[in-house]
């Protein structure tokens, strides 16, 4: 037993994953995020948006009265031109974002850098704009927003998701 020439060793370590019908593991990239667990991120992801902007408005009314009195005001919001130059930004970065989810659901490598730009975008124009309040609920919800958005980050670009995505168009284009 466990003799000093290797007998009775034990097997080699194999993927748990794989099942009789899986080509060996050589000749395999596997990724263990589907295309499917993929996309429902991105789904989850816009579902929690919305949540955050339902839940931002449905609880504002448990807010103290000054910060509910600040919350309607335009105290801090930019004016004039600059008011413009962040709304004409913000549209942009509305498209690029749109752009990115079509891409992103695509599995296409220009959709996900679409996302990170739009998700940059999003944190400097965040730094623009004046104080925000919203309630507890909205904030949590916003948090586990983030968890999904990097989550989905990562595995856009440490997994070997979108190039198995590239190599399959490219098997499947006919050769012209």
């Amino acid at each position: 037993m466990g003799g000093m020439n290797g007998e009775d060793q034990p097997p080699p370590a194999t993927d748990p994953y794989l099942t009789p019908e899986s080509p060996p593991e050589e000749e395999t990239t596997r990724t263990y995020v589907t295309p499917g667990f993929f996309r429902l991120l991105l789904g989850l992801s816009l579902v929690l948006i919305v949540m955050q902007f339902t839940a931002a408005m449905m609880t504002e009314h448990t807010l103290p009265p000054a910060l509910r009195e600040y919350a309607a005001s335009d105290e801090g919001m930019p004016e004039g031109t600059l008011a413009f130059v962040i709304l004409g930004v913000g549209v942009l970065a509305f498209l690029v974002c749109a752009a990115s989810y079509v891409g992103m659901f695509m599995l296409r490598k220009w959709g996900r850098r679409c996302y990170v730009m739009s998700n940059v975008a999003g944190i400097a124009a965040a730094t623009l704009l004046p104080p925000s309040v919203s309630s507890s609920i909205a904030e949590a919800i916003d948090w586990v927003s983030c968890i999904a958005i990097g989550k989905i980050i990562a595995v856009a670009y440490f997994t070997p998701l979108f190039d198995l995505a590239e190599e399959e168009r490219m098997r499947m284009r006919p050769n012209l």
